[in-house]
Order: C-alpha cells, then sequence, then structure tokens
C-alpha cells in the first residue's frame, strides 16, 4: 500500500494550480518576485502591492499599464510584460485541456449511457 507521502507527491503533481483569474495580490506579488529579475524588483512589487494588482487584472494589463504602475525602464517593462504574456499563455493552455478533459468525459458518459440502454 502506498504511503501517504508518495500519495500527497502525487496528488500535488496532478492538482491543478490555481487559475489565474483567481489570484490575489499575494499570488501576483509572490509570481512576480519569482518570475521577474531586474534590479528594481522591490520597487516593483510596491507598486502592485500599492495598486493591488490581482490575476484578474494582470489578465487586462498591458504595456501601457505597466508605464502606468511606474515601471518607467523600456527593459524592465518588456522583461514584466514578457512574463505577462507567458502567464496568459499557460493560462489559456490549461483551460483548453481542463476543456478537452471535459468533453471526453461527457462524451465517455454518452456512449456508456446509450450502450447500457
Amino acid at each position: 500500500m502506498p504511503e501517504e507521502s508518495q500519495l500527497n507527491r502525487s496528488r500535488s503533481r496532478t492538482a491543478r494550480p490555481k487559475p489565474l483569474y483567481q489570484w490575489d495580490n499575494a499570488d501576483v506579488v509572490k509570481w512576480l518576485n519569482k518570475k521577474i529579475n531586474v534590479e528594481n524588483r522591490q520597487a516593483y512589487k510596491d507598486a502592485f502591492e500599492k495598486h493591488d494588482i490581482t490575476g484578474k487584472a494582470l489578465t487586462h494589463m498591458t504595456e501601457i499599464t505597466l508605464m502606468r504602475l511606474g515601471i518607467a525602464n523600456p527593459d524592465d517593462a518588456q522583461a514584466i510584460w514578457r512574463e505577462i504574456l507567458k502567464l496568459r499563455l499557460k493560462t489559456g493552455i490549461l483551460e483548453m485541456k481542463e476543456f478537452q478533459l471535459r468533453d471526453k468525459r461527457i462524451a465517455n458518459t454518452k456512449l456508456t449511457t446509450s450502450t447500457n440502454s
């Protein structure tokens, strides 16, 4: 019988991360700290906290929004923008996979139902 730690590890590998649109400001700041490696990172984290930037806000953010937040250095803005785009893409891929799994389950349920009839 598998140990509990092994079960927890396998669950954590298959557990879907919290969707971007459900991220609160703490999640965004944690992501920013992990993904953005620029000299002024602390100032940018402070700006994201001050303006209470959430995951939903990240989905609507543009390069102009970054400038309005005070990210004036073009290289820093580009680095942050690139990571936001990667995050959006990753989120979109995860959502598509989820839709495909759901559609597959529905198709299997219909097949099972029609076979049993």
